[in-house]
């Protein structure tokens, strides 16, 4: 795929070859781009008619959470491979006006803008028409629930339930890889702290349960370290020792 953006060209780019090899940006996957594979995202949904920005002054878009654009813009989950057919959905709780929506409860209810669409943009990481890595995957969208209008507000305990409800769906252990788990979330330590006490112990032990039961199951588990160089040491892979992606051309 030729003139593709710097975040797919990172992902083709040779051992030992600089960028400058690649003067098309070409970005080279298997035929098969991960058809059919479950990959399960555990984050706060997804508005499915989101579009990546590639207005005045911002081509390519540095930010793939970017959503609407007055021009010039590409229909992440419709286009292409039509993503957006073969979503599904798994909610944890209910939002705060006591319904589910398949949107991203990061956002106002109905919502758009710049603001940070956090699930919205894991997805187009993963396979949306412009960014993503894995354009015919079968995702599935575990989404924590928007806790005030605003969107957001999510709890420590809704990223529990929802790693919880994945390890649910496998009954068996494998020893064969039969899924893709992606954990882009961190819980503060602070939100765990009373005081100079650290409570943190029990959910952080349940967390290391259900990863190492997903493991075992023939889950392939995959988190980030932060965004744009910062690390950020309150994520599944520093305590449970999960791979890890190093975010740099994503929103935090």
């Amino acid at each position: 795929m030729p003139n593709s953006l710097d975040q797919l060209l990172f992902v083709s780019q040779e051992q030992g070859r600089d960028l400058h090899f690649y003067p098309d940006n070409p970005y080279f996957f298997d035929d098969s781009a991960g058809e059919d594979i479950p990959v399960y995202i555990v984050d706060t949904g997804a508005t499915i008619d989101n579009t990546v920005s590639r207005g005045p002054g911002l081509s390519p878009p540095a930010c793939a959470c970017m959503l609407m654009s007055t021009n010039n813009h590409t229909q992440e989950f419709t286009q292409g491979d039509n993503i957006a057919s073969k979503i599904q959905w798994i909610f944890v709780g209910t939002d705060e006006d006591g319904t589910n929506s398949e949107d991203d409860s990061s956002i106002p209810k109905g919502g758009y803008g710049p603001g940070k669409a956090h699930g919205t943009a894991m997805l187009s990481l993963v396979t949306g028409a412009t960014v993503g890595v894995s354009k015919r995957v079968q995702p599935v969208l575990v989404r924590v629930p928007r806790r005030q209008p605003s969107g957001g507000g999510t709890k420590p305990e809704d990223w529990l339930e929802g790693v919880s409800k994945v390890n649910d769906v496998f009954t068996t252990q494998s020893t064969v890889s039969r899924a893709v788990l992606l954990m882009a979330f961190y819980y503060p330590r602070t939100t765990f702290m009373i005081g100079d006490v650290d409570y943190s112990l029990g959910f952080r032990t349940r967390m290391a349960a259900l990863l190492q039961s997903l493991a075992q199951k023939g889950v392939v588990l995959v988190t980030g370290t932060g965004n744009l160089g910062q690390v950020n040491n309150t994520r599944p892979c520093f305590a449970h020792r999960v791979p890890q992606v190093g975010g740099g051309l994503t929103c935090p």
